[in-house]
């Protein structure tokens, strides 16, 4: 299929990008999924039905096809302003390709149910490539070189925040995204596109479908924070210690800055405790639907996240922000991109303990988190916030 083929007919080629999870992952497909939009293309996200509300906030999708592997239900908007709704029959005829965005045991069960419903025409198929051999080498030496680890906490929470600086490997997983869009817009013929330039600057909450992010009229409601603060993760071995937590919202609200916290349902309970020990400070947790979650990463001033959604969202939308890598490490390749993001990390011999921040810290004293201090983060968010 050429370019001129995809432009000639009335509606765009569909291409379909699996990626079964996880929320994080989904938005840092923003990006790779406007640029199919820019080249012409129409991208329908194959993914998991936990994950539909999430792919929702992506202005770059019309289409989303959830599947468990065993039932499929697909979704359709018109447009920005409307909600999405259940549709029965989708963009399946002329596909272009299939893309592959993760390359695991779940996808391929995720393309075997994608490849009943679309019969058995050819397509192109294509994967991502994973530097899986630098993963496994980071992992080992993590492992091997963990038991100095214990030695440093004590000195750690005496220095200021330590910013890592980023290189193009610590974003390799965005850039693989990337290059199979590249490579996948080659193969199609699509030889001049060279890729769409996201405006950091650009609003998360668009009116009119504008990549990366979709309208939503209870989003633009949600009210502009100074800083957010994200302390939770999915994993608890990501999270932020609840100590340092308070230090940092104290601090800042001392300072005469608007403070939330925000997280998921399960971290309600505990953000509410911390509120109540810091005056002025709202919680959020629990509380606010994924595009209203969303909608309060994009307009707040500042944003402290964990290695998690949060971090990932602020990266593709724009705007300041600090992520605190601790039990994982930015070398895996999950760094933000974006210049305004800023990355803290101990880089102790034991990080990353695991990929993803699965189980326990092997030494019992989370010295990768306890060393990110509430007093350092807070200065740092009070210095870049200074007018």
């Amino acid at each position: 299929m050429s370019h001129d083929d995809a432009a000639s007919s009335q509606t765009p080629a569909p291409i379909f990008c699996v990626r079964t999870s996880s929320h994080g992952d989904i938005i840092m497909l923003g990006s790779a999924l406007a640029q199919l939009r820019s080249a012409g293309l129409e991208p329908v996200l194959v993914t998991h039905p936990p994950f539909v509300s999430t792919a929702k906030c992506l202005g770059a999708l019309q289409w989303i096809l959830a599947t468990d592997g065993t039932h499929s239900e697909l979704w359709h908007r018109s447009s920005a302003q409307e909600p999405w709704s259940p549709a029965t029959d989708g963009p399946w005829q002329h596909a272009a390709a299939i893309l592959d965005f993760q390359v695991t045991a779940r996808s391929r069960r995720a393309l075997r149910s994608l490849g009943a419903t679309l019969g058995a025409r050819p397509l192109l198929w294509m994967s991502c490539r994973k530097d899986r051999w630098r993963r496994l080498v980071t992992m080992t030496r993590a492992r091997l070189c963990g038991q100095k680890a214990a030695k440093k906490i004590e000195t750690a929470q005496k220095t200021d925040l330590p910013l890592w600086q980023a290189t193009a490997r610590d974003h390799d997983v965005l850039e693989s995204y990337d290059a199979l869009v590249t490579r996948a817009l080659s193969r199609l013929g699509i030889v001049e596109h060279k890729g769409q330039e996201l405006d950091p600057t650009a609003p998360l909450i668009a009116p009119l479908m504008a990549p990366p992010f979709s309208h939503s009229t209870d989003a633009a409601e949600q009210p502009c924070y100074d800083c957010v603060i994200f302390a939770g993760a999915s994993l608890p071995l990501k999270a932020w210690p609840k100590a340092h937590v308070i230090a940092c919202a104290q601090e800042l609200t001392k300072a005469g800055l608007s403070v939330a916290l925000a997280g998921g349902p399960a971290e309600r309970q505990e953000s509410e405790k911390i509120a109540a020990q810091c005056p002025g400070v709202v919680s959020l947790a629990g509380r606010l639907p994924m595009d209203q979650t969303v909608a309060l990463i994009a307009k707040a001033r500042f944003v402290v996240t964990t290695d998690s959604f949060p971090a990932h969202v602020r990266d593709l939308s724009g705007g300041p922000g600090l992520v605190l890598f601790g039990a994982t490490s930015p070398t895996l390749g999950f760094a933000p991109r974006s210049k305004q993001m800023a990355v803290a990390s101990l880089a102790l011999s034991c990080s990353p303990c695991t990929r993803h921040g699965r189980g326990t810290c092997r030494f019992g004293n989370h010295a990768c988190m306890m060393g990110l201090t509430g007093h350092a983060v807070a200065a740092y968010v009070l210095k870049a916030l200074q007018p």
